[in-house]
């Protein structure tokens, strides 16, 4: 996801009257408009030219009042299917994170917004900036640390809601627990059904996940960021129009397991002092990603926290957990930026997974400091001594989450280290060992090597890279996050049978519109091949850019229905609206001990027992699916500022990308054929 999305989100605003950037881009393009000249024409004649700039519709605003905060204004945009949403941006739901407080555990914003100069509302009307992570696009680091903000979509205008309101749905954004933002996740999709969607933006890299075992830096400030918004939501989300008695919290890969750590963490229990008697959550809809995963938690925070310090020149023998934070606050915030994203580069070269110092930890023996912890056990242990919510989960993954993982095994740990896929050697002996080092698996006497071979490439020929391709994904999926999610399911269960509601599924959806060839879009020859890949079923949820067919639509259309009826109902599939889900999908059955049932969705939803026998899908290269068709690149949001810079790139990748059509067609009709076709994905707004 890498460069054009803020271009296409500003499209959206122009194209339905909404302003998703600040008002002074809109008011460029308005003067611009105006602007008419006389040119001469080739012998001299007068010309009177328009420019070709698009007249811009005014946005439509409304007003919401909210008791102790003020008013705000929001915008309207519109669904997928053309109703209107009413959108509140970027509020903020804490302080800012700033100076002494950069590392600190979030304090509450409770006071009155700060309005606009010369108005009396604050303008929820664009979405700042995104909290600070590194470009995607230059070598710079982007956003600011007043990010702690929260963005409210809803299908009604709120004096229009009737009874407890619309379920909420809380999306928490991936990314790795060091990018993302609110801009990537427009729910236009999710808007065409009954439900509430709030996006949530929390720090992250070092500014979120610091762990220096003292009050200035406890460590998972990312985590308690969400729980602040949560509290927010429980305090304010009525004036929307939102039940907050109702609130599903859902998330994909980092944010999927942060879904999972906010169904674990004792903070979102109705018994938790600071949430007032109320219990933050109802459901939860963790996707690809859970607690239990490898790469959700740093096993040695100690260590990582003095490498960090030594990293940035604030550690010297002597040094204390203290000193180190004060000077580590004192840095510019481009140079914690910077360095998280050496100190991640160093971890993927060394074998790791880049997660060291960068994602959350378990706070144990942290009791002293007068902090709130967010995860104070392992949690095994918190589901072993049933201190976790018991609510109604859904949950699952893609069909090759592995895919993610032999990409970036071979763009951070081969490339750097110049190792081809010619080099036999390496394929041969060193290709399992470096997956399962990364998944922190010391397999001194080879034994899981060998095992991992006969389970997942019985018949690849060992080094082959096309011949071990398949197998390398199936194997990477499974150690990624398909075990854990699956272990999480068996343990929530099996501590308690009686209460447990479960959900699983496996999304095993082929069509051309795939996210892989754009998260490598840096590495357009990656010899990996994306099949269905991490993070693809978000493009049936939100606004990411696709050329959607039929069988897409309908697929945009039930899942839309069943996470929506999850949320509304804590069951996919209720017996009561059968009318509404049956066409194409079977009644979706709780996973039990006895019988594990999971959801196998393709182009129909169909029940299947076992997760585990999807685990091997691939065998040779015969049986890996096509690379998925190109999809318009998604890219990132840049602050304003940088959007001429952005409109300049995006003209030259078109450039490239004719030359390259221009080198490689060899028929004028097939030219024709793929042009046509890669124009209209660019332009798509589905």
């Amino acid at each position: 996801m890498r460069v054009l999305l803020y271009l296409l989100l500003i499209t959206i605003g122009v194209t339905q009257g909404a302003q998703l950037s600040p008002p002074e881009v809109i008011n460029s393009l308005d003067e611009e408009s105006k602007v008419e000249s006389n040119a001469e024409g080739p012998e001299g004649a007068t010309v009177s030219t328009t420019p070709s700039t698009p007249t811009v519709t005014p946005p439509t605003y409304h007003f919401v009042s909210v008791e102790g905060l003020g008013k705000a204004r929001g915008v309207l945009l519109k669904s997928n299917q053309g109703r209107d949403i009413y959108s509140y941006l970027s509020l903020p739901y804490a302080e800012p994170p700033e100076g002494s407080l950069r590392f600190n555990n979030p304090q509450p914003w409770d006071r009155t917004w700060d309005y606009e100069t010369d108005a009396d509302y604050y303008d929820a009307s664009w979405l700042r900036p995104r909290c600070p992570q590194h470009s995607l696009i230059y070598d710079i680091a982007a956003g600011r640390e007043d990010c702690l903000h929260l963005s409210i979509y809803t299908p009604l205008a709120p004096e229009n809601v009737e009874g407890d309101g619309l379920p909420v749905m809380v999306w928490i954004h991936g990314g790795a627990y060091m990018t993302g933002d609110a801009f990537l996740y427009v729910p236009t999709k999710l808007m065409d059904r009954d439900v509430l969607v709030v996006v949530v933006q929390y720090r992250l890299g070092l500014f979120g996940f610091l762990a220096g075992e003292v009050a200035e830096a406890p460590g998972n400030m990312g985590l308690m960021d969400q729980i602040m918004a949560l509290r927010w939501i429980q305090s304010y989300i009525s004036a929307f129009g939102g039940n907050p008695n109702l609130v599903t919290v859902f998330g994909q890969s980092a944010g999927g397991a942060s879904s999972s750590w906010m169904h674990l963490t004792p903070l979102t229990h109705d018994t938790q002092p600071e949430n007032n008697g109320k219990q933050l959550l109802h459901h939860a809809i963790p996707q690809s990603g859970s607690a239990f995963e490898e790469w959700t938690i740093d096993n040695d925070p100690a260590s990582s926290f003095q490498r960090t310090a030594e990293h940035l020149e604030c550690w010297n023998e002597g040094s204390t957990h203290e000193e180190a934070v004060a000077c580590l606050v004192e840095k510019p915030f481009q140079d914690i930026v910077k360095a998280a994203g050496e100190l991640y580069l160093d971890d993927r070269i060394a074998g790791g997974l880049g997660f060291r110092g960068l994602c959350p930890v378990v706070q144990k023996n942290m009791d002293y400091l007068d902090v709130e912890l967010v995860i104070p056990k392992d949690p095994r242990e918190i589901i072993a001594v049933e201190e976790f919510l018991k609510i109604p989960i859904m949950s699952g993954s893609v069909r090759d989450e592995g895919s993610l993982v032999l990409g970036l095994s071979y763009t951070d740990y081969m490339v750097p280290l110049n190792i081809t896929i010619e080099d036999e050697e390496f394929l041969k002996f060193d290709t399992i060992p470096m997956i399962l080092g990364a998944f922190g698996v010391d397999d001194k006497t080879g034994s899981m090597s060998s095992t991992m071979r006969l389970a997942y490439l019985p018949d690849a020929e060992m080094g082959d890279w096309y011949s071990m391709e398949g197998g390398l994904v199936d194997m990477g999926g499974v150690m990624f996050l398909k075990s854990g999610l699956w272990e999480l399911v068996n343990e929530v269960y099996l501590t308690d049978p009686q209460s447990a509601n479960l959900f699983f599924y496996s999304w095993e959806f082929e069509a051309d519109d795939s996210l892989f060839g754009w998260i490598f879009a840096s590495t357009p020859d990656i010899p990996v091949t994306g099949g269905i890949s991490h993070a693809d079923e978000l493009i049936y949820l939100f606004h990411l850019p696709a050329d959607l067919d039929q069988r897409q639509l309908e697929m945009v259309d039930r899942m839309t229905l069943l996470w929506t009826n999850f949320a509304t109902y804590g069951d996919p599939t209720p017996d009561s609206k059968r009318s509404e889900w049956s066409n194409g999908v079977e009644k979706w059955e709780t996973f039990t001990a006895d019988t594990p049932s999971f959801m196998l969705v393709k182009d129909n939803f169909t029940m299947d027992v076992d997760f585990t026998t999807r685990w091997k899908y691939h065998s040779t290269k015969d049986d890996v699916t096509e690379m998925p068709g190109t999809t318009p690149d998604m890219g990132e949001f840049v602050d304003k500022e940088d959007y001429d810079d952005m409109v300049f790139e995006r003209d030259q990748f078109r450039i490239a990308t004719g030359v390259l059509g221009g080198v490689t067609g060899c028929l004028l009709i097939l030219t024709i054929v793929i042009g046509v076709k890669m124009t209209k994905k660019e332009n798509a707004i589905v």
